[in-house]
């Protein structure tokens, strides 16, 4: 069995701004997270991209990664779903440390 822990990383523009928020013990938490911008994960619009990254227990074992595309509307973080890795990003956004 892996123990995961589950990365949070936001970014905007072409990856020239990012912010590691933390990480979580489950899928299901993490994502919950993203999908409700808790703790104004975005800030009011700033970032435009979210990535989970889930990373194995052990030395930096990384297994999978979830991308979201935000949208600010009318003072509200819309979360517009998943997508592909955006063509930019060349690496993983891991950021602990």
């Amino acid at each position: 069995m892996i123990n995961s822990i589950f990365i949070i990383t936001v970014m905007y523009g072409q990856g020239e701004g990012s912010r590691c928020w933390g990480w979580w013990p489950t899928w299901e938490r993490a994502l919950e997270v993203v999908t409700s911008n808790e703790c104004d994960l975005f800030e009011s619009g700033t970032y435009e991209y979210a990535v989970i990254e889930e990373y194995a227990s052990g030395f930096v074992g990384f297994l999978d990664e979830h991308w979201f595309k935000i949208k600010y509307v009318e003072d509200k973080v819309c979360v517009v779903g998943s997508i592909d890795k955006p063509h930019f990003i060349r690496t993983h956004a891991f950021c602990l440390g």
